[in-house]
């Protein structure tokens, strides 16, 4: 049996096994439904609630559905159809679900604040399973917890610009989510006016990408992005056709029409979709993510995500205005185990080249050569690409994929945000780092891309972690910080034991940020000359650049 439906059973025997028992039953617009609570009732779930409605591959989502009788909200093992890491294809299209959780029993006379989180994976996996996602340590702070599914690959992300494909069905997935919070989380004894959203790497680029949204303008308050912004080289797509027609050319056709490509993305099966979606033999982590959010065409009867690119929409500053949260980690750059193989840095070697973000742009290869030239004297002194140079390679994809990214959005939020920005750089590291151990690089020290994530949640079943006294410290740190912010703006408002010192938000003359490791201290933007040369090159070659000066 698939280890994979293994960890499937597991968590529903989880929800029958007298660790939770039937909780209240709630009714919403849609109908009645019930969860589960545990034995001490104060911890309450509803799971795998229906959102929206799938009416077909590629669609915009469609009004949540009806139901008769009780919805059983007890079992959260929906998954959108993805490649599992096993390389097997799992899930389903019709998958647009989400979970909430609440601490006890619900009170209507003071509604709690509510923070939806949006998963990570590159925009081509993840999922709101409670296994990864599970929010008990923030909801212990006395929030609901929202983590919501979104269709994801091409099934969320085929950016055709035609009226069967559209573009960015899984960003309008996500709306509808904030839409469904928006009008029932007061049944869940939640705050409508008191929303706040939060995502990590594709789910923080989401949470930047709803900030742009005029779909989404009125449907939260603050925001959170971790490690992924739509700046980031994964975030966006500027060659959507181009992606699909190398996706098709690996289901057997030849072809850039975006309505004979709507032919063979609709008629294809679903396994052979994302069969063909897996991209091979090349050094370039980002590559992998072939379907990602787009800029749509205004088309008749549909309504677009967004019609300009994310440069133009904040260099416009037409984009919700709240309380912001942006931060990244110190070793972004261990992204999966083939830093320890040796044929990587071979490749690396003889294809640097092909590792250059691809939202720079070159009018002829003496300018790349150029670039490729000042990287290699900056990162790695000239030196061959082995093993030794592991380190470098790991800053120079933090640099380029994530850091500069974000310290870019920074910029722009500061520039015409009237509301607090608040900066991190996390890099505590504890065996409970599973990301970094996963990719084999648990000896380095620092946070990979990914690790903060389980400073917030606290995995379940198979997937349960290690917890020392200092990580419960962090834990506590960091889910009073977040949850300080999702009731009040400010991630230090109020001063104890725990968070002992004021984070002072970043401004126009200095970026300030809150280093998050055994003990926390405030200091100015880590890195500053890395930063710098990647500022001067896009400056140069990028279509992302710092925002221009409106003072």
């Amino acid at each position: 049996m698939n280890v994979f439906i293994i960890l499937l059973i597991l968590i529903d025997l989880q929800s029958i096994s007298g660790l939770f028992n039937p909780g209240q039953v709630l009714e919403i617009p849609q109908g009645k439904l019930r969860g589960l609570e545990n034995r001490r009732r104060d911890y309450v779930k509803y799971l795998s609630i229906p959102y929206a409605t799938f009416v077909g591959r590629y669609q915009n989502p469609g009004p949540p559905p009806l139901w008769d009788g009780i919805f059983n909200a007890t079992r959260g093992n929906v998954f959108c159809a993805q490649l599992h890491k096993t390389m097997v294809p799992i899930g389903d299209e019709d998958c647009l679900t989400l979970n909430i959780y609440s601490p006890g029993q619900i009170s209507y006379k003071k509604l709690l604040p509510v923070i939806v989180y949006i998963h990570g994976g590159g925009f081509m996996s993840g999922s709101s399973n409670e296994l990864i996602y599970n929010p008990e340590p923030i909801v212990r702070k006395n929030v609901i917890v929202v983590v919501i599914n979104y269709r994801v690959g091409a099934f969320g992300f085929l950016c055709l610009k035609v009226k069967g494909a559209p573009g960015n069905a899984g960003l309008k997935d996500q709306v509808a989510a904030l839409q469904w919070v928006n009008k029932n989380i007061q049944t869940f004894g939640g705050d409508p006016q008191s929303v706040t959203i939060v995502g990590a790497s594709a789910g923080g680029a989401s949470v930047n990408y709803l900030m742009m949204s005029r779909e989404a303008r009125d449907l939260f308050h603050r925001a959170m992005i971790e490690s992924g912004t739509a700046f980031s080289p994964f975030g966006f797509a500027q060659d959507p056709i181009e992606r699909a027609a190398l996706v098709a050319s690996k289901l057997g056709y030849n072809t850039k029409n975006p309505f004979e490509l709507l032919n063979i993305f609709t008629n294809a099966s679903k396994a052979d979709i994302i069969n063909a979606s897996i991209i091979e033999g090349t050094v370039d982590p980002m590559k992998r993510y072939i379907f990602r959010p787009c800029v749509e065409k205004q088309i008749l009867g549909g309504y677009p995500f967004i019609t300009k690119t994310p440069k133009q929409i904040m260099e416009s500053g037409d984009y919700n205005k709240v309380p912001v949260i942006v931060g990244y980690n110190d070793k972004e750059g261990i992204m999966d185990e083939s830093l320890l193989d040796d044929n990587l840095y071979q490749e690396l070697e003889e294809h640097l080249d092909d590792t250059l973000p691809d939202n720079m742009v070159f009018t002829g290869y003496d300018q790349k050569s150029s670039l490729l030239k000042d990287l290699r004297d900056f990162y790695f002194q000239d030196n061959a690409l082995d093993k030794s140079m592991a380190d470098s390679v790991i800053d120079y994809f933090s640099d380029a994929f994530y850091m500069y990214p974000a310290v870019v959005l920074t910029r722009y939020l500061l520039r015409d945000n009237k509301h607090p920005v608040f900066n991190y750089y996390f890099q505590y590291s504890s065996r409970r780092n599973i990301i970094k151990i996963m990719n084999g690089s648990g000896d380095k020290k620092g946070a990979s891309h990914g690790d903060e994530v389980f400073y917030m949640f606290e995995p379940i079943g198979l997937f349960a972690l290690p917890k020392s006294k200092k990580d419960a410290v962090l834990i506590n740190r960091m889910t009073t910080m977040w949850t300080n912010f999702a009731r009040t703006g400010d991630p230090t408002s109020i001063r104890s034991s725990v968070l002992p010192l004021k984070w002072s938000a970043s401004d126009n003359q200095t970026l300030r940020f809150l280093i998050i490791d055994e003990t926390l201290q405030m200091d100015t933007l880590p890195n500053p000359d890395r930063i710098e040369f990647w500022q001067t090159k896009y400056s140069n070659y990028g279509i992302i650049t710092q925002p221009r000066n409106k003072y």
